[in-house]
């Protein structure tokens, strides 16, 4: 009995009201542009003057251009599954939220704990590179007086020297971390505008020194074969992690449905673009063998002896650097804000300074552990290790995906139709009862016809929920009717019609559906069978889920035997052959079986086109990526997931929200048992 329970206890999912989704303690003043430069700061900061040096020289020479192509490829497949998710469930915490609420509390608290050492390998590798260029800009004065003064026998995970720079640049992002939201994305559009400029400047100095033998002296232009371009398409995927840093702002974005899934689009394709563009220059105007590591861009103009221009890219490299780090903070924070609301982490991670509107207790304590790694772990043991968990949640947000759309009961906000030509509105009502206490939680949402027969949302905010109601409509006139539902989300069952004093009439529905039922092109060519349902059940759920479990081993296989291809085919195994494409047709079956699935017909504010196509192509190139990654990363990894399940299992297991809602519920049904028993032999006496 012990057993079972605490197994589901693993497996609880987050509780979502929609009346509350809207809600946040965070000040609300991020458009379209400040979303878009918080991501394009990661590209352009640590992607640009860091990964993209590092991925040329260890892993796949001239033929990083292809790596780049193939990360942004799949960043820009994962960058349309957050999207969705985001707006089906706008709150801070992305991948973390997404997978709790969706794939239970186990993975929830494994992707979170994956998360924290994400943003702490980010922060430590943006605050020692921009230290590495400041020192460069010094002529390596900082680094001779450490090296002299400070002697240490360093193995192969700690740095030479303590690195004091970085602990300077850590200083400066912390105390500008700490002045708030409007305050941080502000100064970030600066310095990316900025650094723009920059870039296009070195794309520019490096397209006058083209020399094509960069790209055809031995050992040739795929110089480390399709297992180096794999692997720095690996790496390369953190420099497209615009959409980690996007989705945590959803709580601080002016309209969360529009602006962020806009933003994580647009600063996918933009970081491409860039990235495209500076691997370019760089393969082509210098020979990648020659590359050094630290301040590599800045070298390499001083090698090709460009006046003046490697004191632009490294000022342009302290700009972009600074604003990563900013950014990377700023996830961070939001980060631990959800953890610490959840109490998967303590609650004291959860609260909001009343001043600044920031998290500010989480800033301290990470970023001190945060100092402790940038100061004492050497440069290339960070960088191995920084994209895993990146991949990792790329790979979950797209199953996300696939079981909000395929499994019974659909999860999170839903749009209204889009266009209605009869005069009857239609308006959908949402209420909610939290487990703790009776309280009633209302939203309306009313849709005004205009000229064009389309419908517009009129948004104003009410008191009791931070929802909104029409503008133009008297809050007088709204009909409340008492609903309650017990740690969930209720809606009237029974058409309602009215009419308002201005002459509007609407229907009030149990669900709202789109008007629009064709679907995608795409999933057209695979139809449905006449007599399957409209909305998903039970059944086609377990066959979804069988076909997605087997989906997900059959693409492992695949990724090991891509990532061992050049040994297994130079011993020229028919078997191996026979293998691959057994896999290939497993996966093309259990695509069509999850294809031929009905969805919900309910439309999310934010839609992934072509699904399933977009999150399978998505969570097998994750996975293929994860394959490549070297298996120091793995020995790392590992040691840190150990410490983050004791931690699980020690605290959050029994400390989360879920689980005190878990324990009501077991108190209030031994009462009523014991009441049904007493009252049972009160009768029998």
């Amino acid at each position: 009995m012990v057993w079972p329970r605490f197994c589901d206890g693993m497996i609880r999912r987050k509780s979502v009201v929609t009346s509350t989704l809207y809600a946040s303690p965070f000040r609300r003043c991020l458009g379209l542009l400040d979303l878009i430069c918080l991501g394009l700061a990661s590209s352009l900061g640590l992607g640009m003057y860091v990964i993209m040096a590092y991925a040329t020289r260890n892993d796949a020479g001239p033929a990083v251009v292809i790596s780049v192509i193939i990360a942004g490829v799949s960043a820009l497949l994962s960058a349309l599954c957050y999207a969705e998710m985001v707006a089906r469930l706008p709150q801070a915490g992305s991948a973390y939220m997404f997978t709790y609420v969706t794939l239970g509390e186990m993975c929830g608290f494994v992707i979170g704990w994956n998360m924290i050492l994400e943003n702490v390998i980010g922060g430590a590798l943006v605050a020692k590179a921009w230290g590495q260029y400041l020192d460069f800009m010094t002529n390596h004065t900082v680094q001779r007086i450490l090296c002299e003064s400070i002697n240490w026998s360093s193995g192969p995970v700690l740095s030479d020297f303590p690195d004091v720079l970085a602990l300077v640049a850590l200083s400066m992002v912390m105390i500008m971390a700490s002045l708030g939201v409007k305050a941080i994305s502000s100064v970030n559009i600066v310095l990316m505008l900025m650094n723009i400029l920059v870039v296009l400047c070195f794309i520019c100095l490096g397209f006058f020194h083209v020399r094509h033998e960069n790209w055809t002296d031995s050992p040739g232009f795929f110089s480390h074969g399709s297992r180096g371009v794999l692997s720095a398409a690996s790496i390369l995927i953190y420099a497209f992690g615009s959409f980690e840093i996007i989705s945590s702002a959803t709580e601080e974005s002016l309209d969360p449905a529009k602006f962020v899934p806009t933003g994580l689009v647009l600063s996918a394709i933009i970081s491409f673009a860039s990235l495209f563009g500076v691997s370019l220059a760089l393969t082509l105007s210098f020979p990648w063998k020659s590359l050094i590591l630290q301040a590599s861009l800045s070298e390499m103009f001083a090698e090709l002896q460009v006046v003046g221009s490697s004191t632009i890219i490294s000022f342009g490299a302290l700009l972009g650097l600074f604003s990563t780090g900013i950014c990377v903070v700023y996830s961070q924070q939001r980060l631990l804000y959800s953890l610490g609301k959840d109490v998967i982490l303590p609650k004291w991670f959860g609260n909001v300074n009343k001043k600044t509107m920031t998290p500010w207790n989480s800033t301290v304590p990470m970023m001190t552990f945060t100092a402790i790694i940038a100061v004492f772990i050497n440069f290339d043991t960070l960088l191995e290790i920084a994209a895993i968990g990146t991949l990792f949640c790329c790979v979950l947000v797209a199953m996300c995906v696939l079981c909000l759309r395929y499994q019974p009961g659909y999860v999170g906000l839903q749009m209204e139709f889009e266009d209605i030509a009869c005069e009857e509105q239609k308006c959908s009502k949402f209420a909610a009862i939290e487990r703790n206490d009776t309280c009633e939680m209302n939203e309306y949402r009313f849709c005004q016809k205009t000229k064009n027969n389309s419908l517009n949302v009129f948004q104003e905010r009410t008191p009791l929920t931070n929802g909104y109601i029409n503008q133009s409509l008297d809050p007088s006139d709204t009909i409340n009717e008492r609903t309650t539902a017990y740690g969930g989300i209720s809606t009237d069952t029974l058409q309602h019609k009215a009419t308002l004093r201005n002459g509007i009439t609407y229907k009030r529905f149990d669900s709202v559906l789109s008007s629009n039922s064709a679907g995608s092109v795409l999933s057209g060519l695979i139809r449905l069978p006449s007599d399957v349902n409209l909305d998903p059940n039970e059944a086609t759920w377990k066959i979804v889920g069988g076909s997605l479990i087997v989906f997900l081993l059959s693409s492992i296989i695949l990724s090991v035997l891509t990532v061992l291809g050049g040994e297994l085919f130079h011993a020229q195994s028919w078997w191996i052959i026979i293998l691959i494409f057994s896999v290939i047709v497993l996966l093309i079956i259990t695509t069509c079986i999850i294809a031929r699935q009905p969805q919900h017909a309910a439309q999310p504010p934010f839609k992934t086109p072509y699904v399933p196509f977009i999150p399978l192509c998505s969570i097998i190139m994750n996975i293929c990526f994860i394959a490549g990654l070297p298996f120091q990363c793995w020995i790392r990894f590992a040691v840190w997931m150990i410490i983050g399940l004791v931690i699980y299992f020690c605290y959050s297991y029994r400390h989360s929200n879920e689980h005190q809602y878990d324990e009501q519920e077991v108190v209030l049904y031994e009462i009523t048992a014991k009441e049904n028993r007493d009252d049972t032999t009160g009768q029998e006496k």
